[in-house]
């Protein structure tokens, strides 16, 4: 099994000591910070062994960044955000944890994470100048360009907050509903059912 190479810390949670430690590790690359907390790291310790290349974004509103994640961003907002980066020949940095795809009880999937994630996948697939990679795929020696953030849209933000108060109550809210025939054997099993 091949040594790990990148880190990233949870909730963004970074500071030069991680730096300091990664290099010790040999680590090469870290994914700590997004792009609107970069400036945050010591100068020093970004200069050092270790390549700061932070979680992208966007901004969703004036002075306001919204990290590149894929329970984060619509659909319009990671397809403009990708393209973007296309244009500019820069990495674009995503985050996604698997049980973003479940709903948050882990009980159901999360159709409108999937339907996302599965659209960011077919917007890579069919953009000239984006592709998937790792981090083992870079080259540590050479510094990786950085895009400006793509400025705000108040129609894409309007868009995604209405859509994610509806798949906050279809998913994270909303309660599965027993079948009928799962209601039928119990209550003929037990004479009542409770739900």
């Amino acid at each position: 099994m091949p040594s790990p190479t990148a880190f990233r810390a949870g909730n963004f949670g970074a500071d030069g000591r991680t730096l300091t430690a990664l290099a010790r590790l040999g680590l090469i690359w870290d994914s700590s910070v997004d792009e609107g907390f970069a400036g945050a790291l010591p100068a020093s310790a970004v200069s050092g062994p270790v390549r700061e290349l932070p979680v992208s974004g966007l901004f969703d509103r004036p002075g306001h960044v919204r990290p590149a994640q894929v329970c984060a961003l619509s659909r319009w907002e990671m397809t403009a955000a990708l393209h973007h980066a296309a244009t500019h020949h820069a990495p674009f940095v995503v985050v996604c944890h698997s049980f973003e795809m479940l709903s948050r009880d882990r009980q159901r999937p999360n159709r409108a994470v999937m339907a996302r994630f599965d659209a960011m996948c077919r917007v890579i697939a069919a953009t000239s100048g984006l592709c998937s990679a790792g981090f083992g795929d870079l080259d540590p020696a050479t510094e990786p360009a950085i895009a400006p953030m793509l400025h705000p849209n108040l129609a894409r933000t309007a868009a995604r907050m209405a859509a994610q108060a509806w798949a906050t109550i279809r998913y994270e809210r909303a309660r599965p509903r027993p079948s009928s025939r799962g209601r039928s054997r119990s209550a003929s099993a037990s004479g009542s059912a409770r739900y």
